[in-house]
């Protein structure tokens, strides 16, 4: 197949996943409100065993519906209690990043790359110069980027190996946080879930107040020039 009609396809089938997520969003009625967790939570409850699967997909294609990570896990908790909404939502974080990565190394750098813009160059480097060390990091925190980290992991080749694992070990973090959370969100009352969430709040934010560690969670640090091409470029100024 042709590289163009390759992306005409998946221009279509993108465009095709957001119109269908869209119908199921509206369907659903996802917010973060007591109403809009407790509908999503019957919804999911009432498909009996087919609803954990049914979880896993939503989590893995919420990027379509744009649904934020943290709402879907924190009904995994909601649904599934601590342990299964943590063992659920990993899942379908573990299949949305690989599908991303996979998704970056078929498209290619030509059309993939200006589409990430600086965010994406800076990652890019990132993980060039630390390996996955960065995609464990960013992955794990609940404020990390996902989607453009990713990406820059199969733009820049870093081995499938080195990337799963570094999700593998991520994902379980990230979604036990919410997990957390989301099982106190309508049984325990509003109060309770305020001071849970406070909690979780704090222990999220409490590292970004540190500069360094704010620019590797959210990718901002900018991109290393190295030291001869800074001479070059002082010399040319």
């Amino acid at each position: 197949m042709r590289k163009w009609a390759l992306l005409v396809l998946v221009a279509v089938l993108v465009a095709a996943a957001f119109a269908a997520g869209g119908v199921v969003r509206e369907r659903l009625g996802f917010s973060f409100s007591i109403e809009g967790l407790a509908e999503a939570r019957d919804w999911v409850a009432g498909l009996g065993w087919r609803g954990p699967a049914a979880f896993v997909a939503l989590v893995t294609f919420r990027s379509f519906m744009l649904l934020p990570s943290y709402l879907v896990l924190v009904l995994g908790g909601l649904v599934f209690g601590a342990a299964a909404g943590t063992l659920w939502g990993a899942l379908g974080l573990a299949a949305s990043s690989h599908m991303q990565y996979f998704g970056a190394r078929l498209l290619g750098d030509d059309w993939v790359r200006p589409r990430l813009g600086a965010r994406g160059s800076r990652l890019e480097d990132r993980i060039r110069r630390l390996g996955p060390a960065p995609v464990f990091a960013m992955t794990a925190h609940p404020a990390g980027v996902l989607t453009p980290l990713n990406i820059a992991a199969g733009l820049v080749g870093l081995a499938l190996w080195q990337f799963a694992l570094a999700i593998v070990l991520a994902v379980p973090i990230r979604a036990g946080i919410y997990s957390v959370l989301g099982t106190g969100v309508l049984d325990w009352g509003i109060t309770a879930s305020a001071a849970i969430g406070l909690g979780l709040v704090g222990v999220v934010l409490t590292p970004l107040l540190i500069p360094r560690v704010r620019s590797w969670v959210l990718g901002t640090e900018p991109v290393a020039i190295p030291a001869a091409a800074a001479r070059r470029e002082e010399e040319g100024g």
